[in-house]
């Protein structure tokens, strides 16, 4: 009973995080975004990783590893157009995390235990070149871009409100082009195809409600000149945003976005613009669910040998 309560008390930092979202150092958005995302089944992972002996910090530590790797889970079977139904998170925490986790004493073999799960989970993310918005999954495709938007945000010292980008009341999911094939016939001449092309990753983005109503039927290349207000991701098309902009400069370089973080010319076609798009959304999704940047270092073990 005394290591039941040892744990529960261990537990309500944790428990916290999956109502509010604290900008406090603690790391713990991970837990929220599970718990918005249908993983609520999360909070199993997380109590086997947790001793009742353990300090506060390193319960914590525990439970932002392991929902990191649960969030990142949710990303790769997103991208790789799998089922993310509360089935195939129950499969998971059930069959290969309680198991594995109940094993681990430290927050080094958590971490460990967790990187090789990562390592052999692969990276699958620059297979998604053709992922987009269709009848059935908009809630996961809005939240890859918004990750991907306040990601750049953040690196771009620009204020950003992941909250609000996952709200659909403020925030809609733009199409780059209107819905009117005729403007683009001369590159994709087959309706279906401009359809499929237009809903693609590469071809959205996340947009002020009120702002996306007043241009949503606006050319391409008269949209982008008023995209400057809004986030990174969009601002960047805005002719001349880069200017007096260090910090975009230095992500660009940092993250070897220079060919994809871009302004297009209006001699480029949809084609080129949405397949730019689309592998610069995958870039930063690299990035982003990088097992080392979470915390999650392929052991020794899983390293291919030198030489």
């Amino acid at each position: 009973m005394q290591d039941l309560l040892k744990t529960a008390r261990l537990y309500r930092p944790i428990l916290a995080a999956t109502r509010t979202l604290k900008k406090d150092g603690d790391r713990l958005e991970t837990v929220l975004f599970n718990e918005r995302n249908g993983l609520g089944v999360q909070s199993v992972a997380v109590l086997a990783a947790i001793d009742p002996d353990d300090q506060p910090t390193d319960a914590k530590d525990k439970g932002r590893l392991v929902a990191s790797y649960i969030d990142r889970w949710y990303a790769l079977r997103i991208l790789q157009d799998l089922p993310v139904q509360s089935a195939d998170a129950d499969a998971l925490v059930h069959t290969d995390l309680v198991p594995l986790l109940r094993g681990c004493r430290t927050v080094a073999d958590v971490a460990s235990a967790l990187g090789d799960l990562a390592h052999h989970d692969g990276n699958p993310v620059r297979e998604a070149v053709t992922l987009g918005l269709r009848g059935n999954n908009a809630a996961q495709i809005r939240y890859l871009l918004a990750r991907a938007t306040a990601y750049a945000d953040e690196a771009c010292k620009k204020t950003s409100d992941i909250l609000a980008y996952l709200d659909r009341d403020q925030f809609h999911i733009e199409h780059l082009w209107a819905s009117h094939h005729h403007r683009v016939a001369g590159d994709i001449p087959d309706p279906v195809v401009f359809r499929s092309r237009r809903n693609q990753l590469g071809g959205l983005g996340l947009l002020r409600g009120r702002e996306n109503s007043s241009i949503n039927d606006l050319p391409f290349h008269d949209k982008t000149r008023l995209y400057a207000r809004g986030n990174v991701l969009l601002g960047v098309m805005a002719p001349e945003y880069d200017r007096r902009n260090p910090e975009l400069r230095d992500f660009i370089k940092t993250h070897q976005l220079d060919k994809h973080l871009r302004a297009f010319g209006t001699r480029e076609t949809m084609t080129t613009v949405i397949a730019t798009r689309q592998e610069l959304y995958l870039r930063l999704f690299e990035h982003i669910w990088n097992p080392e940047r979470m915390g999650l270092p392929a052991t020794a073990a899983s390293q291919p040998p030198s030489g």
